[in-house]
């Protein structure tokens, strides 16, 4: 019988403080299976910055995927437009969109008052 054995990490506790190890990690193992597209979330541009650091974007084709523009507030975009225009001048990308499946649970929470799976 075939078996692979397989590394996880656990964090103790959750925070910004092990953005650079996962990134890290997550690079070890894209590194593993030979993955060049890579998708990360960052709000407000932390992450971005720390993973420009880590995955070069002549090597790697990261998509950084940020709130969509109003998630906080009317008119109001977290992830700055500098920061984004810095990505973009480096190679990489920037994605801000709508998020497809948010509206039903939206229209719920707002009806009824609770929140549900999206």
């Amino acid at each position: 019988m075939r078996m692979e054995e397989k590394k996880i990490v656990y964090f103790t506790e959750p925070g910004e403080k092990n953005t650079v190890l996962t990134l890290n990690l997550a690079k070890q193992r894209a590194d593993e299976l030979g993955i060049k597209d890579i998708i990360i979330a960052t709000t407000r541009g932390g992450t971005a910055r720390e993973a420009i650091k880590i995955f070069d974007a002549k090597e790697y084709n990261v998509i950084f995927v940020t709130h969509m523009a109003g998630f906080r507030g009317i008119g109001m975009q977290e992830f700055p437009d500098d920061l984004k225009k810095e990505l973009i001048s480096k190679g990489y990308k920037v994605l801000t969109c709508m998020h497809a499946l948010s509206g039903v649970e939206r229209a719920y929470r707002k009806k009824y008052g609770y929140l549900g799976p999206a």
